[in-house]
């Protein structure tokens, strides 16, 4: 199974050409985000701030990968490179809303 889907196809998750470092670059990233979710959850302070971080960091990773697909005209990665940046731009968002700073400060 590990040889019938090439890791380029899953380069999208992690950006950047970390994709070239084999599969232990997505079982670290994968472990980071499930790390990350779980102190999300339980409302650590710095939780917020890693992961406005994380997402900040998604969009400038995207951003070349949008360019490339536009000079390509490859419609399927601009959708998909377009909907990453929404997306992280929409979680930065929320993370920087006054009410949502209360909470990962009020215990």
């Amino acid at each position: 199974m590990a040889h019938a889907i090439p890791l380029s196809s899953g380069a999208f998750l992690i950006g950047g050409g970390f994709e070239q470092l084999g599969p232990l670059a997505f079982l670290l990233y994968a472990t980071l985000m499930g790390l990350l979710a779980i102190a999300l959850w339980r409302r650590w302070r710095w939780a917020r701030r890693v992961a406005i971080l994380v997402a900040v960091a998604g969009i400038a990773l995207a951003v070349p990968g949008l360019s490339s697909a536009v000079m390509d005209s490859r419609l399927l990665a601009i959708g998909r490179e377009g909907l990453q940046i929404i997306v992280r731009v929409v979680i930065v968002y929320y993370l920087s809303q006054e009410p949502v700073k209360e909470w990962f400060t009020v215990r």
